[in-house]
C-alpha cells in the first residue's frame, strides 16, 4: 500500500455513508488490484454489495498491517 493509498484509505474508512459513488467504487477497483496484483482487472458490478464489501475488507486488512512512515 502507498502512502498515497493509505491516506485516501484512512479518510474512506471515516465517512458515514455506506453506499459507495462511482469515483470510490473506482479507487476501490484500482487499490483492491494493485494491492492483490490481479491478473486481469476485476470490478464486481454495483449490483453485488458483498463482493465490494469482501474488496473493502481485504484492503482493510493491508491497511490495518501498513506501517506508517515517521
Amino acid at each position: 500500500m502507498t502512502e498515497q493509498e493509505y491516506f485516501y484509505w484512512g479518510n474512506f474508512r471515516e465517512k458515514a455513508e455506506q453506499t459507495l459513488t462511482k469515483e470510490e467504487a473506482d479507487k476501490v477497483a484500482i487499490i483492491w488490484n494493485r494491492l492483490f496484483q490481479a491478473r486481469k482487472f476485476y470490478r464486481p458490478c454495483t449490483c453485488d454489495p458483498r463482493a465490494w464489501q469482501k474488496m473493502i475488507n481485504e484492503i482493510n486488512q493491508v491497511y490495518e498491517a501498513y506501517e506508517t512512515p515517521h
